[in-house]
């Protein structure tokens, strides 16, 4: 008997030290909460550093405040300090295993690091703790589109989409998708609602003409190469330049074509592909020794590029010697880098 209620007095000290300690983790003060706040206004406008010294500021009051942890593993983030911010992640999910944006967050830095199969088991997690979290859906299916599992990808789109209709992002993610699995049409339906929610998404409309020119809409796929490039930063958008004048190479508008690759090399001196496709242009405008010029300057950065498909290209089309009546007949791939072009829609870390 007496066993029993030695036991029973120490059951109660255990829970008494548990409700105790889930008390002291909740209550965090308001000069904690005041300089989370300050932190969140300084990460707003930009100041990272600063952020991340008020966070320090409310943990060093609040050692337990898991929403400053989460916070200012953005901070670190956004400076690029990946380990550190997933430090933070760890910690804020340690004090309070109910929060999904801490598991969201460290998906995004997983993603980012390539780590494509560990963020998804975040982004999992974040949907189980919130089922009609929108930006975990979204950022899984970017995850399972990095894995090549479009079909995964697209559902996850979907999902985004039946949640937030408004979600832009989403909309232009399963084009990309679609798209890589080949549904041209579908992909062009996709990119149009993105470009009639944002007419400034310039890599909307860059894909979109990438789609059109493989399936021999050259003229329109230029139109639309035309407001990438329009809407481009200075000094951006060299695969635009690049896939307009393959695009306009196909429709014989050679002497065009050679003055977008001549921006294409101005923006990126070392693309093997551009000083390739400037060479067959003007090949086929007759200027032999320009054309062989280009061609051993492509065939120079390949090597040094390591791209031995390429190189092969290059040396087998060589091989064919100074007639033109092969330029037309060579193709040159169109490129598809939509990371490369324009970051449009960059997945951020949320804060709390």
């Amino acid at each position: 008997m007496k066993d029993i209620k030695l036991l029973t007095v120490l059951l109660m000290c255990i829970v008494c030290l548990g409700c105790g300690s889930e008390k002291t983790s909740k209550e965090i003060s308001e000069e904690a909460k005041d300089y989370n706040s300050r932190g969140l206004a300084k990460a707003k406008s930009g100041e990272y550093m600063e952020a991340i010294e008020m966070y320090n500021a409310a943990i060093r009051l609040a050692p337990n405040y898991a929403v400053a942890y989460n916070n200012r593993g953005v901070a670190k983030k956004r400076l690029g300090g990946y380990q550190g911010a997933i430090a933070d992640y760890d910690t804020a999910i340690r004090l309070d295993p109910s929060l999904g944006t801490p598991y969201n967050n460290r998906g995004i830095v997983k993603k980012n690091l390539g780590e494509y199969k560990e963020a998804i088991t975040d982004y999992d997690t974040a949907i189980g703790l919130k089922p009609n979290y929108v930006n975990a859906h979204y950022n899984r299916g970017v995850a399972k589109a990095k894995l090549n599992q479009h079909k995964a990808a697209i559902t996850d789109y979907d999902t985004t989409i039946r949640l937030n209709p408004k979600y832009t992002k989403a909309y232009f993610s399963r084009g990309v998708s679609k798209a890589d699995l080949g549904e041209y049409e579908a992909a062009i339906v996709d990119y149009n609602t993105t470009i009639q929610m944002n007419s400034g998404a310039a890599t909307a409309y860059y894909n979109r003409g990438n789609i059109k020119s493989k399936l021999g809409q050259h003229k329109a796929a230029i139109a639309d190469y035309d407001t990438a490039i329009e809407l481009a930063r200075k000094d951006d958008g060299a695969v635009a330049y690049f896939n307009r004048a393959i695009a306009k190479a196909d429709i014989g508008e050679y002497k065009a074509a050679t003055v977008d690759y001549d921006t294409a090399i101005r923006l990126d001196p070392h693309d093997a592909s551009a000083y390739f496709g400037r060479g067959l242009a003007k090949r086929a405008l007759n200027r032999t020794s320009e054309a062989k010029q280009d061609f051993q300057t492509a065939l120079k950065f390949a090597t040094q590029a390591s791209n031995a498909e390429l190189k092969n290209d290059i040396e087998d089309f060589l091989g064919q010697g100074d007639s033109n009546s092969e330029g037309s007949q060579v193709d040159i791939e169109l490129k598809d880098d939509v990371e490369d072009f324009l970051r449009q829609f960059i997945v951020k870390s949320e804060t709390m």
